[in-house]
């Protein structure tokens, strides 16, 4: 049988691919190298670079990457203003909301 073009497994080729190329584009990405660093399972950059008070927008923030990027930066004492189509009805990106001080999340 022929190999899937969607490999998986934790050390896969494809993996590995994905994660060097993403480490390739994170390099020029400043603040956002320490998402690829941390999916890598390597230790984030030190934070000190950021600007005090750093604010991020991020659309599409009701699921997958972009929950993702919102809970991220939070954690990076990011504030973060996070928009989706129907704030209402994106629970976990409200329960991230409340349990956080630093998104705001908009429509």
């Amino acid at each position: 049988m022929g190999t899937s073009t969607h490999e998986r497994g934790a050390d896969s080729p494809g993996r590995r691919r994905f994660l060097a190329q993403a480490a390739q584009l994170a390099a020029a990405a400043g603040p956002l190298a320490g998402m690829t660093a941390q999916a890598a399972g390597e230790a984030p950059p030190v934070a000190a670079a950021l600007p005090e008070k750093a604010t991020v927008l991020i659309t599409g923030a009701s699921r997958g990457i972009g929950l993702e990027f919102a809970r991220s930066y939070a954690a990076r004492g990011w504030q973060v203003i996070a928009t989706c189509r129907d704030p209402a009805g994106a629970t976990a990106l409200n329960a991230l909301a409340a349990a956080s001080r630093s998104i705001a999340v908009e429509r």
